[in-house]
């Protein structure tokens, strides 16, 4: 009887046991579970994001995010990578299978389904036409077949500014020019910067070129999934932060600015014909007289590609949040818009008579006051060392730094007032001032003790009477 009592006992202890660990545990998990999100990146859109030969996820996008992850905003989330074609993961977000989508343009009828943070980039279109077609701009797109990627406001925008268009939507630039390519459709349109991508690396698409532009038409945000307000306010700080010291900067330098020019390019393309030409003038005369005309060509469209690649990087910049500069020994080798727009100058020539790009190169990071034609100019400013040059970006800050002022100076007016009321004759003396009377105002500053005293007199004796 007493070992069946002993052995109740301790099965109750041990449900009882059970009873308080497992909400304990359960809650863990919740929040762990609740911390975890998976941020999907498109697999076809080079430069921001796309998987090289290898299988490794690459691009503008997904080192941006890597550094916001660094952030302590979102220290507190387990984020995982996803890849999806750019239709694919807008609907996955909308079925709230995952949580994020880098890349995506915020429009009316998405902010029905979706949040989206702040913007960090600027989206220019462009129309790739096959070469011959005759095809310009938008009014010759009236009764073509047009291209366009699937889901992209590419669609609404040729909707509004075309007339009779044949509108076809697949899932990836690269197979919408191969489309224009073969002459299966007269046109794409969508990101110029994405297309002039493939047109540079791709060499099965030789026929296609692209003959307008249409900048700044959208912003690329992050998509977040509707309703969650904690991810997109960590989102949000973690990018705002990510631009103000520099990483942001820095970033858009490896792809868009000091990425494109490397010379190993050169050499990628003229390999498969050194040993061809080698064997070839040992052999026959006439055979490297024809080889070196081959290659005299060959340089020409590398030497134009290059040109072209130049031209894309250096527009690039342009799209910029932050001011970007690239000094050596007190001269400008690069400034972008914003950098000139923020400097209040119109050439980086400019900039240099003024002394600010040698004053910028050795002031390392920090807040600074800068003198400009358009005025004083408050920055933050991040620099580092590359190549023995130095990459300057700065924030404009001017619009924060005059609020603080004018509340400084709101702040010492108020503590003139109350100071001049705990003496009578100040109170005086500032209504003189105010009235520009200048013999009263003589007249209470030589007997300011006199009137002092008897207006506390006066004082005195009404409390006194009352």
């Amino acid at each position: 009887m007493i070992h069946m009592r002993w052995g109740l006992t301790v099965i109750i202890i041990f449900v009882v046991f059970l009873l308080i660990i497992t909400p304990a545990n359960g809650y863990l998990s919740f929040r762990q579970s609740y911390n975890e999100k998976t941020v999907v990146f498109y697999t076809d859109f080079m430069p921001f994001s796309y998987v090289d030969s290898n299988g490794n996820l690459k691009g503008f996008n997904v080192d941006l995010m890597k550094a916001m992850m660094h952030d302590p905003a979102l220290s507190s989330y387990s984020i995982t990578f996803k890849t999806m074609s750019f239709h694919a993961a807008m609907q996955a977000l909308k079925n709230g299978v995952v949580d994020a989508v880098f890349g995506a343009v915020k429009t009316p009828e998405r902010e029905i389904y979706f949040n989206f943070t702040q913007p960090y980039f600027n989206i220019s279109f462009a129309i790739f036409t096959r070469k011959g077609t005759g095809i310009k701009n938008m009014n010759d797109l009236a009764n073509r077949t047009v291209v366009v990627r699937r889901g992209s406001i590419a669609k609404d925008y040729l909707l509004n500014h075309t007339h009779n268009t044949i509108i076809f939507s697949v899932d990836t630039v690269e197979e919408g020019l191969e489309l224009v390519n073969r002459g299966d459709a007269a046109a794409f349109f969508g990101d110029k910067y994405v297309g002039l991508y493939y047109l540079k690396y791709e060499c099965d698409l030789e026929n296609v070129m692209m003959v307008s532009e249409y900048s700044d038409i959208a912003q690329g945000c992050i998509a977040v999934k509707k309703g969650d307000t904690a991810f997109l306010d960590a989102l949000n700080i973690a990018l705002e932060n990510t631009m103000l010291n520099g990483t942001y900067s820095e970033i858009y330098a490896k792809w868009f600015v000091l990425y494109g020019g490397k010379s190993s390019d050169f050499f990628e393309v003229i390999e498969p014909y050194l040993l061809p030409g080698g064997v070839a003038l040992l052999i026959i005369v006439v055979i490297v007289l024809t080889y070196f005309y081959t290659l005299k060509r060959e340089i020409h469209r590398i030497e134009k590609k290059l040109r072209e690649s130049e031209r894309l990087y250096r527009s690039l910049t342009e799209s910029a949040l932050v001011g970007i500069m690239v000094i050596k020994k007190g001269k400008v080798l690069f400034a972008n818009k914003r950098a000139l727009e923020i400097l209040g100058v119109s050439s980086k020539d400019k900039i240099e008579k003024r002394g600010i790009a040698e004053y910028l190169e050795e002031l390392g990071k920090g807040e600074v006051a800068i003198k400009t034609p358009k005025g004083d100019r408050w920055l933050i400013v991040m620099s580092s060392k590359f190549n023995g040059s130095t990459l300057v970006n700065f924030f404009d800050i001017t619009d924060k730094k005059k609020l603080e002022i004018e509340n400084e100076k709101r702040v010492r007016y108020l503590n003139e007032i109350f100071d001049a009321l705990r003496n009578p004759a100040h109170v005086l003396l500032m209504a003189s001032l105010r009235l520009g009377n200048g013999k009263i105002e003589e007249i209470i500053k030589k007997n300011a003790e006199i009137i002092s005293n008897i207006l506390h007199g006066h004082l005195k004796n009404k409390k006194q009477q009352k």
